[in-house]
């Protein structure tokens, strides 16, 4: 891969939904489909939402361990960065993406 930033990112942009990867309190893996990332900066921080009770919420408050996962039906590939997920309900990410009553998720890939 020549570029992997760009060719990874251009896989991201496509797509419509995500698959984001957490663990729960008994240390197995949950996955879920999630509608594709609100915002990005590169291929090192995601942004996805939602809701305040979510147990995905819980989950990465608990244990921020976390993946995502893109997927291109078309081409038949993929993409899983690792990383950790950080819950965040300041003011400024709040006014980047927020919509009423969601938690953001950010995502900051380790690798």
């Amino acid at each position: 891969m020549r570029d992997p930033e760009k060719t990874i990112g251009n896989l991201v942009d496509k797509q419509s939904t995500a698959f984001i990867g957490s663990v729960d309190g008994q240390g197995f893996p949950n996955v879920k489909a999630m509608l594709a990332p609100r915002k990005r900066e590169g291929i090192r921080e995601f942004w996805f939402t939602s809701n305040t009770s979510s147990m995905r919420a819980a989950q990465y408050r608990q244990n921020p361990k976390a993946c995502i996962y893109f997927y291109d039906k078309r081409f038949f590939q993929g993409v899983q960065l690792t990383g950790t997920m950080e819950v965040l309900e300041d003011a400024f990410s709040k006014a980047m993406i927020w919509r009423d009553g969601e938690p953001i998720h950010s995502f900051l890939p380790t690798n």
